[in-house]
């Protein structure tokens, strides 16, 4: 029944997307679900495992960005500067 504040939230991922990969261009993209709506579009994707989609505050979901070389010109650069 514990809800988050958005605040803490963001907090958490701004400090989290600070660390680092392996080639310094953070590849991850972030998406928070923490409505009872969204948790219900993503329940198929979870199959049976889904106690946690139901019963969380939240869900943080990673994706990795497979094409983030394409970014690099454009990502160093900005480092530069």
């Amino acid at each position: 029944d514990y809800k988050i504040p958005h605040e803490e939230m963001d907090e958490i991922i701004t400090k989290a997307t600070k660390a680092p990969s392996s080639v310094n261009m953070q590849p991850w993209r972030i998406v928070v679900v923490d409505s009872d709506e969204g948790k219900a579009k993503l329940k198929d994707a979870f199959g049976f495992n889904s106690r946690q989609l139901t019963t969380s505050s939240a869900m943080i979901i990673i994706f990795g960005d497979l094409q983030n070389y394409e970014k690099a010109e454009q990502i160093y650069s900005d480092a530069v500067d």
